[in-house]
Order: C-alpha cells, then sequence, then structure tokens
C-alpha cells in the first residue's frame, strides 16, 4: 500500500523517529544525575487453561479450541522533575488444539520533557492481536468500526509533539502523527490495511488576559487497500478568537475552510466549503457548562452540529455529558449525544460510557455510530474480587445495520503475595447486515505473578 507520494511518507516517518531519538540525547545532556531519577521495573508473567467456541467468529460455526497460554509483560518508568519516560512490552505463547507460537506482541513508549518555555511528547506503539479478540476500533481514519472475524490485526503508531512559547504572548504546537493497520489471514470484506499521515500546526497570539487569537492548520493523508485504490486527503486552515466574558465565562468562535478528496479507481470526487465553530463555557463548581455548534465538511457534504453539556466532579467520582443534533451530510436530522460516569469507592470501581454520533460509511453514506460500556470492579475483600466488563456497538445506514456485544465476567483471588489466580468467561455476538448472527465464548483459568524492581 502506497500514498500517492510514497517518498514524502517515508521522510516523514524518518522525521519523526530521528526527532525522538533527538529529543531523548538532549534530556540526557541537560545533567539529569542518576541520584535525581527514581526508576522502576515491573515484571508479569502468567500461565492458563483456555477454551474457545467459535472463536473466528462464523456465522452457525462450532468449532473449539483448546491452549495453554503463557504471557510475559514488562514496564518501566523514569522520571525527573522534567522528564518522563515509560515503557511497555509484552507478548503470549500458546499451546493450542490448532495452532501454537509466540502471538499477541505489543510495544509502548511514551517520552515526555518539559522546560520553561517548551513541552515535547513522543509516542511509538505496536499492538497485535486476534481480530475477534479486538475490543479497539480497527479504523485508523477515525471513525468506529466493528472488530470482529477471523484473522489478526496489527496496529502501528508513531506521534511527536512540540509545544514553544509556553506562557508566553506568542506561543505555537506543532504535531505529526502516523498511523498504519494490518489484517492478515482475514477472510472479512469490510476490513482492510489502512495508513494515515497527519501533520498539524497552531499559532496562539494572547494579546490581553481577556483575548486571544488561534490560526490552526491540518493537513491529512488516507489510504487503504480495498481493491480499488481508495485514497482520500483532507486540509483545513482557520482563524479563532477566543474571549474571556468574565471571570468563569470563556466564548471561541472560528471560520475556516475545510477542503476534502477521494480518489479511487472508480470514481474521484473533491467537497470544500466554510466551516465554523462558536462554543460557550462557563465554569461552576467542580465542572463547566458547555454550549457548541460546528459546521464542517466531509467527503459528501457539509454537516452541522449543536449540542449543550455538562460536567461535575463528584466526591467519589465524575460525571460528563451532552445532547444534541445533527443535520448530516445528505439532509438527515438525527440526535447525538455522550455519558461518561466514574465512580470510584473503597471497594468498587465503577466506569459508564455511552456515545452516539454521526459518520460517513465507506460507501458514503449516513452511518449513526451508537456504543456503550461499562466496567466493574468490586474487591469482596483484600485478597478476593469480581471484574465485569460489557461493551455493544451499534452501526445504522441505509445499506444495513451491523451490531456486536461483548461480555466479560472474572473472579480473582490472590493465593500468594505476589501471585494471584483469575477465572471467568467471555461471550461475544456478531449480528452483521446480510449474515446469519455468529455466537463466540471462552472460558479461562490463568495464574499470574507480578513483581518490581528499583
Amino acid at each position: 500500500m502506497t500514498f500517492t507520494n510514497t517518498s514524502s511518507k517515508k521522510a516523514a516517518l524518518a522525521v519523526l523517529l530521528t526527532l525522538f531519538v533527538a529529543q531523548s540525547v538532549v534530556a540526557q545532556e541537560q545533567g539529569v544525575g542518576a541520584d535525581d531519577v527514581p526508576q522502576g521495573s515491573r515484571f508479569a508473567v502468567g500461565t492458563g487453561l483456555q477454551w474457545d467456541y467459535n472463536p473466528e467468529q462464523i456465522p452457525g460455526g462450532d468449532a473449539t479450541r483448546t491452549g495453554l497460554i503463557s504471557t510475559a509483560d514488562y514496564s518501566y518508568r523514569w522520571e525527573t522533575p522534567s522528564t518522563a519516560l515509560t515503557l511497555k512490552t509484552g507478548a503470549d505463547y500458546g499451546i493450542g488444539s490448532d495452532s501454537h507460537g509466540l502471538s499477541a506482541p505489543y510495544f509502548d513508549l511514551n517520552f515526555v520533557n518539559e522546560t520553561a518555555r517548551t513541552r515535547v511528547t513522543s509516542v511509538l506503539k505496536y499492538d497485535e492481536g486476534d481480530v475477534s479478540s479486538s475490543t479497539y476500533s480497527t479504523a485508523s481514519d477515525g471513525s468506529i468500526d466493528i472488530a470482529a472475524g477471523s484473522g489478526s490485526v496489527a496496529q502501528s503508531q508513531a506521534m511527536f509533539g512540540f509545544e514553544g512559547g509556553v506562557d508566553m504572548p506568542l506561543s505555537y504546537d506543532l504535531t505529526a502523527q502516523w498511523r498504519k493497520t494490518d489484517f492478515s489471514d482475514s477472510i472479512s470484506t469490510t476490513h482492510f490495511d489502512n495508513e494515515t499521515l497527519r501533520g498539524e500546526g497552531r499559532v496562539t497570539a494572547h494579546l490581553s488576559p481577556m483575548t486571544s487569537l488561534i490560526f490552526d492548520a491540518m493537513h491529512e493523508e488516507f489510504s487503504k487497500d480495498d481493491g480499488i485504490n481508495t485514497e482520500r486527503t483532507s486540509d483545513l486552515a482557520r482563524l479563532s478568537v477566543a474571549q474571556r466574558l468574565d471571570r468563569i465565562t470563556v466564548a471561541r468562535f472560528g471560520l475556516g475552510h475545510r477542503r476534502m478528496a477521494l480518489s479511487s479507481d472508480v470514481k474521484d470526487t473533491k467537497n470544500s466549503g466554510v466551516t465554523a465553530t462558536f462554543s460557550l463555557r462557563r465554569e461552576h463548581r467542580g465542572g463547566e457548562n458547555l454550549l457548541r455548534y460546528t459546521r464542517d465538511i466531509n467527503s459528501v457534504g457539509a454537516w452541522q452540529t449543536l449540542s449543550v453539556g455538562r460536567s461535575s466532579d463528584l466526591r467519589d467520582g465524575q460525571i460528563k455529558w451532552s445532547l444534541g443534533v445533527t443535520d448530516t451530510a445528505q439532509g438527515n436530522v438525527e440526535a447525538i449525544g455522550d455519558l461518561t460516569f466514574r465512580r470510584n469507592l473503597k471497594s468498587d470501581y465503577l466506569a459508564i460510557g455511552v456515545t452516539r454520533r454521526y459518520d460517513i460509511n465507506d460507501v458514503g453514506e449516513d452511518e449513526m455510530a451508537n456504543r456503550a460500556n461499562l466496567m466493574l470492579d468490586h474487591s469482596f475483600d483484600d485478597i478476593s474480587g469480581i471484574n465485569v466488563r460489557f461493551s455493544a456497538t451499534a452501526l445504522s445506514a441505509l445499506s444495513g445495520d451491523d451490531a456486536q456485544y461483548d461480555a466479560r465476567v472474572a473472579y480473582r483471588r490472590d493465593v500468594m503475595e505476589d501471585v494471584s489466580l483469575e477465572a471467568g468467561v467471555r461471550f461475544q455476538v456478531l449480528d452483521e447486515a446480510g449474515e446469519d448472527r455468529a455466537e463466540s465464548g471462552r472460558v479461562f483459568l490463568t495464574l499470574s505473578r507480578e513483581f518490581s524492581t528499583r
């Protein structure tokens, strides 16, 4: 898979890696001594039995798979008053009834360096796993996708950000991102390898303690191996004014222009137009209220949203919500919104998330994406507890509706100071348009140990 300009893509990625290494060297040369660096490493190893029913989520499938899975994870953190480096990596090794070997490797490296006037952020990530076990979106262009089916998916990401002029009358920040998604051994007709390259910058002039002028620009290239060489480019330039009306109220208004071009072996389309944003934020004790209007351009045409929202800090958590309407590019009016609730008690942690958003699907149709998540951790005592996870995703479009449900329940118990036992079940349902419903399940038992060094 290639972008229209392959050499520019490779050069941009090389710049990302060079900047990451260079900034690490600069941080070491700033005189950070070993005595000032609280370092820590954490190791985790585990072995368990796993039984899967219809693991590839084939409609009507009844295949089973049994395996012995061993896991190894390592994390490291190095921190000074101005620098933080975090590394996480690991992989699984399985011996099963139909396959064996190394699987699910991941790598996550984060670096942050701050001085009085600058801030540098670098991220490198790689994550691989079964498509049927994925709980994240497989769409690198930011849209919501259902991660289900056979085969494996690997996601790679690199990001570099630089902020200058922090707390100065004139400040700026630059961000470059690269993302890539690769599918292997997948028979899905909707999952395609894809790649995104994105660059954006912002300059903020603080004209007075009450007024700021912001200019931001963005360029993005997206391509996917769908058999017709689909590529999409997007450019945005925008000028905004932020005005503090009083001690607790800030208004922001922005006008810009977006250009989108979609090309493939089948057809080429271009859309461009004026973008507009208006927001009014008013702080209250423990949170804020928000009124927001947006007009933007996608690959089909112009669309608008109007929403109101509120966030509040609770005694033991936080709640945040928004509710609004969208006028889609094809002239439909739909409700949108989101809700986030978190509560952390002595023996319980509860997190609930619900979202409904507007998007354009692969064939240019309006698509409403609905997603709900639930996470509950409850401790019976100091050594045992239960963990519950549930997620549901539903995509609704003219060409059909798709849905996926995923539920997991596990019991955990500490059998020694640093050794724990976990047993549980997982159940998944995949309901795609034009296909019979596919159901899959898993039963697992795992013994793991964690220990750390300084």
